[in-house]
């Protein structure tokens, strides 16, 4: 199965729609406009410990930056990422959410 190929398809199913895809460490695809861009994966400083959740980060940072916050494409998924690779370098037993401020932070490290 080809990610960027199954990005594309569900764009096309639903046109004038964003279609987000992680990709794991190597970031993730953003489907729009009948084309994908590969966004790498921000580095930050704390190891990987464990990836669960980081899908649900994904999703969810996306849709509050770009909905709610009403941000670019790009930065909501820079910040979406952030949140993402944040919760990776939680334990599995005492994941939290990124905060606000932690990822203001993070973000201006990163850009």
């Amino acid at each position: 199965n080809d990610p960027e190929a199954s990005a594309l398809e569900l764009g096309r199913r639903r046109p004038g729609r964003v279609v987000v895809v992680g990709a794991g460490a190597s970031g993730c695809l953003v489907a729009s406009d009948g084309r994908v861009v590969h966004e790498p994966a921000p580095d930050l400083a704390e190891p990987v410990m464990d990836t669960n959740g980081a899908g649900d980060n994904l999703a969810a940072g996306f849709l509050v930056a770009r909905l709610l916050d009403g941000l670019s494409l790009e930065r909501a998924v820079r910040r979406a990422q952030i949140g993402a690779r944040w919760i990776c370098s939680r334990r599995g037993d005492a994941k939290s959410p990124i905060t606000r401020s932690r990822l203001d932070v993070l973000e201006r490290g990163t850009a």
